[in-house]
């Protein structure tokens, strides 16, 4: 469960987003592209690369 918690908040998180930093934070997180098979670990990752990219 909590992977399909993670699979909605990466959906969450990506969705506002535009589409040119979409798809930056997908080619540094690959497995977000396919977001049936997301886990917690993914988002993790995610939210750690937006924090990269937010800090530079």
């Amino acid at each position: 469960s909590y992977n399909i918690g993670a699979r909605y908040f990466i959906r969450e998180i990506l969705k506002p987003l535009p589409e040119t930093e979409r798809s930056l934070l997908e080619a540094k997180v690959p497995a977000v592209k396919r977001r049936t098979s997301c886990v917690y670990t993914d988002l993790r990752e995610l939210i750690s690369e937006m924090e990269l990219r937010k800090a530079a």
